[in-house]
């Protein structure tokens, strides 16, 4: 099944029992008077009411109360899903795959994961081995200089690609001017464009530097330099080349919204950041392609928010 945002928009007219996640309660496109017909002309209208045929498809789409969004984003490339959870008209439940083509959406119903899972390794590789293994819990301001720290080295990694002097190790000073001037493929402005993330002040860096000391994220001598695995990831890390969103949403019978998310740069199928967005505090860890893959399979199943 494959309409159009205004065609959305007139069902969502129809349809008397939309959750606060549904497809139908979030696309505000104005119509232009022929979708009733184009409707017709399909096969999901016939009279004005909905066909028997996608009646289970729209049902499950306009009630759900749990849903799921993947992003994939590789260079030109653009690809997003959602994925939706409920009861059919026969009270079975099943879940609507939803596709964004070219700003139209083609709703399936998901009776194949690993059929999904197989188009979409074609993305993120099946590998399960990594080049770092890192796993740390951050404040958004200790993640944010940690990136900032990741992005320092693989400059200097790149320069030195060129036969340019490079450095490893970096004063408070350095970090600074790199958060005041942020150059293209930082990992500290794809926070920042995609999640809202602000830059510490330059009088919390210091304290932000030895916390990350602390947390052994960081060593330093005379300056600071990224410590042995995360020295390794960023050393493997030089060129983002695809990122993946993740977010799951969960509506409770007290009519609140429950959500979480993750997001994934990768620049190999062995050199995966995913960032685990916890509260107040975001989980940075390396993974490899495969487990990302089973991430994605998991969220897409639209997962119980509540008893997590």
């Amino acid at each position: 099944m494959k309409i159009t945002q205004q065609e959305i928009s007139y069902l969502s007219g129809i349809l008397t029992n939309k959750s606060k996640l549904s497809i139908f309660s979030n696309v505000k496109a104005e119509t232009i008077g022929t979708e009733a017909q184009s409707l017709e002309e399909k096969g999901i209208l016939s009279n004005g009411k909905i066909t028997k045929e996608f009646e289970g498809i729209l049902k499950i789409s306009e009630e759900a109360r749990s849903c799921a969004r993947l992003i994939i984003k590789d260079g030109g490339y653009f690809l997003e899903k959602y994925t939706y959870k409920g009861n059919d008209a026969e009270g079975k439940e099943g879940i609507i795959l939803a596709e964004n083509d070219n700003g139209e959406m083609v709703f399936s119903r998901l009776e194949s994961f690993p059929e999904l899972l197989a188009s979409l390794a074609e993305l993120t590789g099946m590998s399960f081995l990594k080049s770092a293994d890192v796993e740390i819990l951050l404040s958004s301001k200790e993640l944010m200089v940690l990136m900032a720290g990741m992005d320092l080295y693989r400059i200097n990694a790149l320069l030195d690609y060129l036969g340019q002097s490079r450095k490893t190790e970096f004063s408070a000073e350095d970090f600074a001017e790199h958060l005041k001037h942020l150059p293209k493929n930082s990992l500290v402005g794809m926070l920042i464009n995609h999640y809202n993330y602000t830059v510490p002040e330059e009088s919390e860096l210091n304290g932000i530097l030895d916390a990350l000391e602390q947390k052994e994220a960081l060593s330093k001598k005379e300056k600071y330099r990224l410590a042995g695995q995360y020295e390794a990831f960023a050393a493997n890390f030089l060129i983002p080349q695809t990122m993946v969103m993740l977010e799951a949403f969960q509506e409770t019978a007290d009519g609140n919204l429950i959500t979480t998310g993750m997001l994934f740069a990768a620049s190999g199928i062995k050199d995966i950041g995913a960032f685990l967005f916890t509260g107040e505090e975001v989980e940075f860890s390396s993974v490899a392609g495969g487990y990302m893959l089973k991430i994605i399979e998991n969220f897409l199943h639209c997962p119980d928010l509540v008893s997590i």
